[in-house]
């Protein structure tokens, strides 16, 4: 337990009156109604807890666009067994996650929290298939949060994070409570998220870049009814001055580089492959330092007939969104449009 002394005007320092949780349910609903308190997990994400894996219910489960998926077992020190449960536990449940299908974990999803994981029609592409990555690879982030923690579950985290890949990512996190009359104070600790960051960078930094044909090759072989499309938008990108620069992604994906007026060196779209069918990224994200320009970029997509975009969503996020449209969905005729349109846009100045 973290130390904390309490004081009120005019008294003496001491020590608060309660400490600790009733259960590990009461842990569980701080991190449910408080995701941001779990390492590497944003304020927007989605929580569910008791989330049913096969085996057992895992206690929390988040997930957001950047950061992907993270399981959380809850225990307590009270729990003689800590540190070999929390462990068994963990990478039993993140074992049945490993390879589940998209449609099997929104139905547990849906189970119980009542809500599909696919609701925001703007993002619900691009959430599908960053989730369909990240169970297909089992690249999770596993957080153990405790109220205490000694040094064998140290050095677990420590030894976790030496021996496993590098897209996963083994933290431990220490949740102090304290109460002192209608006060509640709550202090977090985090251990192994450094050594786990530094083997993701190497591994990022070591990644090669898929290549043009690596890409078309994949297409051929995976979704050979838009090969033709594929082909049409790659040859439309460079036509229209768009640099081509191999992503790092699971699967084969391609960034495409512009230089945009007043905001210089971009990546507005990004090509990727997936189970669920090759989908166009838009990055308005990276232009919403410059809204102005965010703007006539939605602009430019909005004017082309067929594609269709929840361009008010966009806008009321301000521009941090990353639509994607899927490949087969669209024309030949739309993409060469669409892409023709976003350049004599982005590269002209206002």
């Amino acid at each position: 337990m973290a130390d904390v002394l309490v004081r009120y005007s005019g008294e003496s320092w001491r020590e608060p009156e309660k400490s600790g949780y009733t259960d590990e349910a009461h842990l569980q609903s701080i991190l449910q109604e408080h995701p941001w308190l779990i390492p590497g997990v944003k304020k927007n994400a989605h929580v569910c807890i008791e989330f049913q894996s096969g085996v057992g219910p895992s206690d929390v489960v988040a997930i957001d666009l950047e950061n992907g998926l993270t399981l959380v077992e809850c225990k307590l020190a009270s729990n003689r067994e800590v540190r070999r449960e929390i462990i068994g536990q963990v990478l039993d449940y993140a074992s049945r996650f490993w390879r589940m299908s998209v449609e099997d974990f929104d139905a547990q999803w849906i189970l119980r929290t009542g809500t599909s994981l696919f609701s925001d029609e703007v993002d619900s592409i691009e959430l599908w298939t960053r989730l369909e990555r990240i169970l297909s690879s089992g690249e999770f982030r596993v957080v153990l949060a405790v109220d205490e923690i000694n040094d064998d579950l140290r050095r677990i985290v420590e030894y976790l994070n030496h021996v496993t890949v590098p897209s996963v990512a083994v933290i431990a996190v220490v949740y102090s409570r304290s109460q002192d009359g209608n006060i509640e104070i709550l202090s977090r600790q985090i251990y192994g998220e450094e050594l786990a960051e530094a083997k993701s960078q190497r591994s990022r930094e070591a990644r090669e870049r898929w290549t043009e044909d690596q890409f078309l090759s994949w297409i051929d072989e995976n979704e050979s009814a838009v090969s033709d499309k594929a082909r049409t938008i790659l040859e439309a990108l460079i036509t229209e001055g768009f640099d081509l620069a191999g992503g790092k992604a699971e699967t084969p994906s391609l960034n495409f580089r512009l230089d945009v007026a007043g905001a210089g060196s971009k990546w507005p779209v990004i090509l990727y492959t997936q189970k669920k069918g090759t989908s166009i990224e838009l990055r308005f994200e990276d232009l919403k330092s410059s809204p102005e320009i965010a703007e006539r970029f939605l602009q430019a997509v909005e004017v082309v007939p067929e594609v269709q975009i929840d361009a008010a969503l966009v806008r009321s996020a301000s521009y941090s969104k990353r639509p994607n449209l899927l490949l087969r969905e669209m024309s030949h005729e739309t993409i060469r449009a669409l892409i023709t349109s976003i350049s004599n846009t982005l590269k002209e100045p206002a």
